[in-house]
């Protein structure tokens, strides 16, 4: 079985840029035809653990 690893990277554009870097995340997934809606699920998920 291959994994294959999704990487979300978040930025605060609004800071200087040495304070931008907000959160760096990783997940695996191991069927790629579901990466659109993982992807999806997963930045959901991020964008509320941000808030």
């Amino acid at each position: 079985v291959t994994d294959y690893v999704l990487e979300t990277v978040a930025y605060n554009l609004d800071e200087p840029s040495e304070n931008q870097l907000v959160a760096i995340t990783t997940t695996s997934i191991s069927d790629p035809r579901k990466a659109y809606k993982t992807a999806e699920e997963y930045a959901d998920k991020i964008m509320k653990s941000l808030e």
